[in-house]
C-alpha cells in the first residue's frame, strides 16, 4: 500500500469546512478566501495548476483560517513541493495546536523527508491528544523502526492501549526486528555477555512472546554447534529502509518489469538452447545468502521470456533452495554437458546464486550446494568449479556462458573461506571455451536492498531488458541490435554498481556475442 496516500489522500478528500473547531474570523476576506478554496480543491485534480494558484490567492486573503492553510499545504504537497508544504504545516500547528489533520499530516511529513526524531516527537505528542489516531502509531512506529529503536517500539505496541487490529501485525515486525538485531550481533562476535543479558531479560519481561524463547534456544544451540540451522536473516529497516520517501514503495523490484515484456513466439526459441539455472537463500545448515532464491527465479523468468529459451523441463532446468542438493545440481550440469556433447550448436547457459568457497587459498572455487555441511566442505561434496571448466572444455560449442552471483573471498552473505586469503582466484582461473560473468573474485558481492536483489543480478537483469543494448568496455556505447548478450549486460551491470556506489569486483573472463535475451519483436 502506498502510506504517503493512504494517509494525506483521504484527509483531503473527507475535508469539509463546516466540520472547524477553532474560533474563526468572520471578515468578509474570509469568508471569499473560503469560497475560492473550495474552487481551487474541485479545480485541483483535472486542473492541478490552476487550482494551486487558487488556493495561493485563498491563502493570501485570509492567513488565520487553519481550512484554508492547511489545502494549501495538502496541495503543495501533491505537487511534489514537500518542503513548502512542511513549512506552511508547521506553521499551522503552531497556531492551532490541536488540529488534528495538520497535526498528522506534519508528523507523516516529516518522516518522510527523513527528520525521524522529529517524527517520532511529533507523533508521540500526537497520541496523548489524540489517543486513538492509528495515523499517529503509523508514524511514530515506522520513525522508531527506521531509527533502529525496535525493542523500544515492541515495549511501546505491548503497551498501548490504542484499539487497531494493525497493533498485532506491528508488534509481531517489530519482535522479529528485534530477534534479527540480537543475531546480527551474534554473528558480529561482539559484546557476547550484553547479548545474553538483553534475551534473557526479554524472555522473562515477555513470556508470551514465543520468538523471544526460540531465538534464546537457537542462540545458545548456535554457541555451541556453529553449524546449527538459523533462521531466515532479514535486512534491518535501518540498514535498507531509504532515509527519504515512501518506503512501501516498490518501483526498484524488477518482477513487473520483467513480467510486462511478452514472452517471445515459440517458434522464434531454439530447440536447441538448454540452461542450468540454480538459487539458493536458505541453506539446510549454514548461514544463508541473500536473495539467491529470489535471483535465480527472476532470471528463469528472463530468459523463458525473452530469451531464446523454451519454458519447459526439458529445455531449461531451475533448482531453489532444497531442491538445489548436489544429488540435483550435479545430475543436471551433467545433463547439461551431454546435451553440448550431442547438439554441437547448442547454445548452453549457466547461472548459480549462492554462497560461493575458496579451497585451498584459490587451488578451486567452489560453488555450495543447499545440503553441503560445512566441515566437510570440499570438491567432492560442492560444485567445483575447476572440474565444471575442464566438462566443458570438452565441449564443442560455441556458445557457452556462466554467471556466478557468489564470491570467494569473504566470508559473509556471498562466500565462506577457510581463513586462507582467496585472493590468489584471479582472471586465469576463469579461462577457458565458456565465457564467465562472477560477481565478486576477492571482494564481496552485494545486495541490492531496496530492489531485494543481489547487485550483480540486478542490474544484469535490468540490463537484460533493454538497458544494456550497445553497452561495450569502457563505457563506450555502440550500436544496438535488439540483442543484448553477456557481455553487454554485465559492462552494464558493472557501471551500474560503480555509479551507485557499490563495491564491485566483478569479472568477465571473455568478451562474447553470446545473444541471451531479445527487446524488440513482440510487443
Amino acid at each position: 500500500m502506498n502510506i504517503r496516500y493512504f494517509l494525506i489522500l483521504l484527509m483531503f478528500l473527507g475535508f469539509t469546512f463546516l466540520t472547524q473547531e477553532e474560533s474563526i474570523a468572520q471578515t468578509s476576506n474570509c469568508n471569499v478566501a473560503r469560497e475560492i478554496t473550495q474552487k481551487g480543491i474541485e479545480l485541483i485534480v483535472d486542473q492541478p495548476k490552476k487550482g494551486l494558484e487558487a488556493l495561493f490567492k485563498a491563502r493570501n486573503n485570509c492567513r488565520t483560517d487553519v481550512a484554508v492553510g492547511y489545502n494549501l499545504a495538502l496541495a503543495l504537497y501533491r505537487a511534489g513541493r514537500l518542503e513548502e508544504a512542511k513549512d506552511l504545516w508547521q506553521n499551522l500547528h503552531k497556531s492551532h495546536p490541536n488540529d488534528y489533520k495538520t497535526m498528522a499530516n506534519l508528523a507523516w511529513l516529516q518522516f518522510e523527508l527523513g527528520y525521524d526524531e522529529r517524527a517520532h516527537i511529533l507523533a508521540f505528542d500526537g497520541l496523548i491528544k489524540f489517543p486513538d489516531s492509528v495515523a499517529m502509531a503509523h508514524t511514530k512506529l515506522y520513525a522508531l523502526l527506521r531509527m533502529g529503536r525496535y525493542l523500544e517500539a515492541y515495549d511501546w505496541l505491548s503497551a498501548t492501549k490504542l484499539k487497531t487490529p494493525r497493533i498485532k501485525e506491528w508488534k509481531d515486525m517489530a519482535a522479529s526486528f528485534v530477534s534479527e538485531s540480537l543475531w546480527q550481533q551474534f554473528l558480529s562476535g561482539e559484546n557476547m555477555i550484553a547479548l545474553k543479558k538483553s534475551i534473557n531479560f526479554l524472555v522473562v519481561e515477555y513470556p508470551e512472546e514465543q520468538i523471544f524463547s526460540r531465538t534464546k534456544d537457537q542462540l545458545v544451540i548456535s554457541e555451541v554447534d556453529p553449524d546449527a540451522e538459523r533462521p531466515y536473516p532479514v535486512f534491518l529497516p535501518h540498514q535498507v529502509w531509504p532515509k527519504y520517501g515512501n518506503i512501501d514503495n516498490r518501483n526498484d523490484e524488477i518482477d513487473t518489469r520483467i513480467n510486462t515484456f511478452p514472452s517471445l513466439h515459440k517458434w522464434r526459441k531454439r530447440e536447441d538452447a538448454f540452461a542450468v539455472i540454480i538459487g539458493i537463500t536458505a541453506y539446510k545448515r549454514l548461514s544463508p545468502r541473500y536473495f539467491g532464491a529470489r535471483d535465480a527465479r527472476n532470471m528463469h523468468t528472463l530468459v523463458t521470456r525473452r530469451g531464446d529459451f523454451i519454458d519447459d523441463m526439458k529445455q531449461v532446468k531451475l533448482r531453489i533452495d532444497r531442491e538445489a542438493t548436489l544429488h540435483n545440481v550435479t545430475h543436471d550440469l551433467n545433463w547439461l554437458i551431454t546435451k553440448g556433447k550431442t547438439h554441437p550448436n547448442a547454445k548452453l547457459f549457466i547461472y548459480f546464486a549462492g554462497l560461493g568457497f575458496s579451497w585451498k587459498g584459490g587451488e578451486d572455487a567452489l560453488l555450495v550446494p543447499f545440503d553441503t555441511l560445512r566441515p566437510e566442505i570440499s570438491p567432492k561434496t560442492t560444485i567445483s568449479i575447476k572440474k565444471l571448466k575442464e566438462d566443458l572444455a570438452q565441449l564443442p560449442n560455441k556458445e557457452i556462458a556462466v554467471v556466478v552471483d557468489a564470491c570467494f573471498g569473504d566470508d559473509g552473505v556471498c562466500g565462506l573461506n577457510d581463513n586462507i586469503s582467496a585472493t590468489q582466484i584471479g582472471s586465469s582461473f576463469f579461462s577457458g571455451n565458456a565465457t564467465w560473468a562472477v560477481s565478486a573474485l576477492s571482494g564481496v558481492a552485494k545486495a541490492h536492498p531496496s530492489g531485494r536483489q543481489g547487485a550483480f543480478t540486478y542490474y544484469l537483469i535490468n540490463g537484460f531488458l533493454g538497458d544494456a543494448d550497445g553497452y561495450q568496455a569502457g563505457r563506450v556505447i555502440g550500436e544496438k541490435d535488439g540483442w543484448v548478450s553477456v557481455s553487454e549486460a554485465f559492462h552494464y551491470s558493472r557501471i551500474q554498481q560503480e555509479k551507485h556506489e557499490i563495491e564491485s569486483d566483478s569479472f568477465l573472463s571473455s568478451v562474447n556475442k553470446i545473444r541471451l535475451t531479445r527487446i524488440g519483436g513482440e510487443k
